[in-house]
């Protein structure tokens, strides 16, 4: 009996210590199957995580202490020990990071730095062992909303690693806008709040005249949330890499980009920069800023006599100030603040060097392009460094052509046309002749080759150009007969041939020829001369014209023609005897 109470009393006891223990295993298992599912459920976004990594294109790292936290940005919160535990974490819209069995840390508006002090903290408290880690995995999209003169305005998403540009451009293109609530066009008398807070005074725009080649890129305002204005400077953005002209876009931005009027808020750079032309105006801008806006100096470039130019009001008079850039490039002194329409002027040092050549083809020993100097070369020098003339050259036909010195590269090809109009002679020939001569820009130089190589006649040495042609002809010993002859083509030349010879070579006029209107053209010049007037030389041509072949209707139009004016004539004489009657 008293061994059965003794069993019965050491089972109670072992139950109760069964229960306790299994109680403490219980707890300890909840504990751990709640970690467990944390991981098991980080696990199982594995492709969320995989899509985080896949965030928009950045320009590079994030900078802890610059990039502002908010909502819908995702948090991965890691802590590295015996037991490997992560959870990935959003922000959730009031603010706030909920870590599964840790806590709530309020962290909007924050910069990423401070979040990771703050949750690492409230980490620690959890897991004292260990080091713990937290990566923002994807940064968060939200809205932004582009007002002004752009094509489409509206509303758009944008992310935090994006700047103010890319909405810009997004707003510049001609599709709509990212999200389906597009705004329409501001009139002037909206109740927008930019207008009411007085930021901005916006006219009444339109489709047509918001095009993006009007827009501001210089003096755009970015309205925060908080009541903040920024003033965004694309092109400076770019010529300081200061986060401040570009800046990085935050949630419930309103962009407002005004209009760009470069008729009278502009400062223009002239000369030897590398960008030069009129750019808009921006309060502040200084001598050094719009230099690095205009893309900096050229190696040409005269630092220590750039003038600012700058006009009265009623644009009649102007003040000229030089200034030594290079002080202001090197700190030796102050940048110059300028005004709305200066114009600065950076002048280049007179460098004439250049690559000045000329090409010699045809019947010389070493054909090619010869280096001359600007205004001393003469032609008998490169002749020599080309080798001389072959044996075969046919001096006579030989050839300096030369490019046209006009103003045609200051004008387009149409307006230097239209100057040259008044010169033109009326016959259709001539027009053509010299409208190609226009598009041509070459000419030759009026050079006698013989002399120069055969007498050595010094007038005929003539000093190059750069982009000179100087050809020799080939000497075939032939004259082309060609035109209304039996049998055109080249004949063998005959030193002291006439006319006739070749002629009857080529075996006679055709009978179309019109004998009396032969022409013998000259190699060298390509002039038209009689035969009688000219001796027939190598490369000569000799042209001999048809006649007119006329059908019988142009003869009854001829017959009509000449009875009109015969009735034409004895009408007035019919008149004049009435008249002298009377």
């Amino acid at each position: 009996m008293v061994s059965k109470r003794i069993c019965l009393f050491s089972l109670c006891i072992a139950c109760g210590v069964g229960s306790a223990v299994a109680q403490v295993l219980n707890q300890s298992a909840l504990e751990k199957s709640l970690e467990s599912r944390a991981l098991q459920s980080s696990l199982g976004r594995e492709d969320q995580s995989l899509q985080a990594l896949r965030s928009p294109a950045m320009e590079g790292a994030v900078d802890p202490s610059k990039y502002v936290v908010g909502p819908s940005d995702l948090f991965q919160v890691s802590v590295w020990g015996p037991t490997m535990i992560t959870f990935s974490v959003p922000v959730t819209p009031e603010g706030s990071i909920i870590v599964p069995t840790v806590g709530t840390a309020v962290v909007n508006n924050m910069n990423l730095t401070g979040v990771k002090d703050r949750v690492s903290q409230m980490m620690r408290r959890k897991y004292p062992v260990g080091d713990i880690t937290v990566t923002l995995l994807r940064p968060r999209s939200f809205i932004v909303t582009l007002r002004g003169a752009v094509p489409r305005q509206g509303q758009y998403i944008a992310t935090a690693v994006e700047r103010l540009e890319k909405v810009l451009a997004d707003g510049a293109s001609s599709v709509s806008p990212t999200t389906t609530a597009a705004v329409p066009l501001v009139p002037s008398e909206s109740t927008d709040p930019l207008l009411q807070r007085g930021l901005i005074n916006l006219p009444e725009l339109s489709q047509s005249t918001t095009l993006f080649g009007g827009a501001s890129t210089r003096n755009i305002l970015v309205i925060r949330r908080g009541g903040d204005t920024l003033h965004a400077d694309i092109p400076k953005f770019y010529t300081t890499g200061e986060d401040r002209y570009n800046p990085y876009l935050r949630d419930g931005d309103i962009i407002f980009v005004p209009q760009k009027d470069l008729t009278r808020n502009f400062v223009a750079v002239y000369g030897a920069v590398n960008a030069p032309g009129r750019y808009e105006y921006a309060e502040g801008d200084s001598l050094l800023g719009v230099i690095g806006i205009a893309q900096g100096l050229t190696k040409a470039a005269d630092p220590k006599r750039v003038v600012i130019t700058r006009l009265s009001a009623d644009g009649e008079e102007m003040d000229e100030t030089e200034i030594d850039l290079s002080a202001l490039m090197q700190g030796r002194s102050p940048d110059i603040l300028l005004k709305r329409g200066d114009r600065i002027v950076v002048p280049a040092i007179i460098d004439e060097r250049r690559n000045y050549t000329v090409v010699v083809g045809g019947e010389v020993n070493i054909p090619g392009e010869y280096p001359i100097t600007r205004n001393s070369t003469r032609l008998s020098k490169v002749l020599r460094d080309a080798g001389g003339v072959t044996n075969n050259a046919l001096l006579s036909g030989s050839i300096l052509m030369r490019r046209d010195d006009s103003m045609k590269d200051l004008f387009a090809p149409q307006l230097t046309v239209w100057r040259n109009l008044r010169s033109q002679q009326v016959t259709a020939p001539d027009s053509n002749y010299f409208n190609l001569d226009l598009r041509l820009a070459r000419h030759p130089v009026v050079v006698d080759f013989a002399k120069l190589i055969n007498e050595h006649d010094s007038t005929q040495d003539v000093v190059l150009r750069h982009d000179d042609v100087i050809f020799i002809a080939s000497d075939h010993q032939t004259v082309l007969v060609d035109g209304q002859v039996a049998n055109p083509g080249y004949v063998p030349y005959v030193p002291g041939a006439d006319f006739e010879y070749y002629i009857q070579k080529a075996g006679g006029f055709s009978e179309l020829a019109v004998e009396g209107d032969a022409r013998v053209i000259k190699k060298g010049t390509l002039e038209w001369v009689e035969p009688a007037k000219t001796h027939i030389e190598p490369g000569d041509k000799i042209w001999v014209p048809k006649k007119p072949i006329r059908d019988f209707a142009q003869y009854i139009s001829i017959f009509r023609d000449v009875v009109s004016a015969a009735a034409a004539l004895a009408t007035v004489v019919i008149l004049a005897i009435q008249v002298s009657h009377n």
